[in-house]
């Protein structure tokens, strides 16, 4: 293999930050029993409260919430959902693993709609009452985040795929190599850096309608926050366009192959001659 220069080492380095950062990204509740990936997320949604305000709206809630393993619908909600690329968990905390929680299942293409989840865990005979009660906005807008964050999961693997290309390209260690390292890296950021927008954007609206929402002069009692994922999705980002600049210099000042580095030595040893 050719003599890595300095710069390609820079870029190999920081290609390799990002596709380790966009695994970390990918793994987000893809497991129940599993300690990291319950630790990751895009998003939580917290209904811890949403008993007290419809209680306190005459309705009776005394059966809202379930736990343990979910085996049908209307069950019981879980006071917090928590959302990944491909999966979403829910449970009684957050970090919650075992039996006390249950995870969605992976699937292609997964998007962030939460009254989905809610309605489809609420017991059967509170479901006019909590459809009635949530607010008409972002949050209750599921045909907008259905097709938002699912072009976002798109973009995603787009930029998941184009950086391992990037790393991968980088380490043949060759001029044209380089030059295609640099154009996935770039390829990666422009994906990565649109989804972590979406999704950001996405949050910040849901969060806007639903954080302060009031039900009968009282606080809802459902929020929803930004997850520890979407942060590492723009170091993602970020790590694949700091990459681009030293694979373009490697590739414009870097020889172009093992020949090249062979004959490159000739030359030092005859001028060390003469």
């Amino acid at each position: 293999m050719a003599r890595l220069n300095f710069c390609a080492s820079i870029g190999l380095f920081l290609a390799l930050a990002a596709a380790i950062l966009m695994i970390f990204a990918e793994i987000s509740q893809i497991s129940r029993n599993q300690t990291v990936p319950r630790s990751l997320r895009m998003a939580t949604v917290n209904t811890s409260g949403f008993g007290d305000a419809l209680t306190a709206s005459g309705a009776t809630a005394t059966n809202l919430y379930g736990s343990g393993e979910r085996t049908a619908n209307n069950q019981g909600l879980r006071q917090y959902y928590s959302y990944g690329l491909w999966a979403y968990c829910a449970g009684p905390s957050q970090r919650g693993t075992g039996s006390d929680v249950y995870c969605s299942g992976t699937s292609w293409g997964t998007s962030f709609t939460p009254v989905n989840a809610i309605l489809s865990d609420v017991p059967a005979d509170l479901q006019t009452v909590v459809t009635n009660s949530l607010p008409g906005t972002t949050f209750s807008s599921n045909g907008y985040l259905n097709s938002i964050t699912k072009a976002a999961f798109y973009l995603y693997f787009i930029g998941a795929i184009a950086i391992f290309v990037s790393f991968i390209l980088g380490l043949l260690a060759h001029r044209f190599a380089f030059l295609f390292s640099a154009l996935f890296g770039i390829v990666a950021f422009i994906a990565l850096a649109a989804a972590a927008v979406i999704w950001t954007v996405v949050i910040s609206r849901v969060r806007s309608g639903i954080n302060n929402a009031i039900l009968a002069g009282t606080p809802l009692g459902i929020t929803v926050s930004y997850g520890n994922a979407l942060w590492i999705t723009w170091g993602a980002a970020g790590a694949a366009l700091l990459s681009v600049l030293p694979f373009f210099l490697a590739c414009c000042f870097g020889r172009r192959s093992e020949k090249d580095d062979y004959e490159y030595e000739k030359d030092e040893v005859r001028s060390e001659r003469y």
